[in-house]
């Protein structure tokens, strides 16, 4: 979870700071050193990203990394609209960690919903060989 949040914020300030950048480094400002179309996008993302995880870790109460590195891979069946409810519930489990969706959807197969693929149920014995897994049925 903490790294999609990641990703989805440096995204986002990439746009931002390109668009930053040509107004700032091409167009120019007078007064305004060129740098700042760089700095300030970096200053900006890792300011989001630091008190993003800061309010999350105070109202989370989780101050240890290690919980987030014992949790045990679960495989959800149903990649429904009640399947996605568990996800999104489980996102923030100390407890569990979703892996991914098992469905026999063949159209869902090989797609990513929620940043989790979807496999068939024939392969669910490959994956729990391959990765120590509990299945949550729904």
């Amino acid at each position: 979870m903490i790294l999609s949040i990641i990703l989805n914020i440096l995204a986002s300030t990439f746009v931002y700071g390109l668009f930053y950048f040509l107004i700032v480094g091409f167009y120019g400002i007078q007064g305004v050193p060129r740098s700042i179309g760089i700095i300030q996008p970096m200053l900006l993302f890792f300011g989001i990203i630091g008190s993003r995880l800061a309010i999350k870790y105070i109202l989370t109460g989780d101050y240890s990394f290690k919980k987030s590195f014992n949790k045990k891979n679960v495989l959800v069946y149903g990649a429904g609209e009640s399947g996605r409810q568990l996800v999104t519930a489980l996102e923030n489990s100390l407890e569990f960690k979703v892996v991914a969706f098992l469905d026999d959807n063949e159209q869902l197969h090989r797609q990513f919903i929620l940043g989790k693929t979807v496999y068939s149920m024939i392969k669910l014995e490959n994956l729990v060989k391959t990765i120590c897994f509990q299945v949550l049925i729904l």
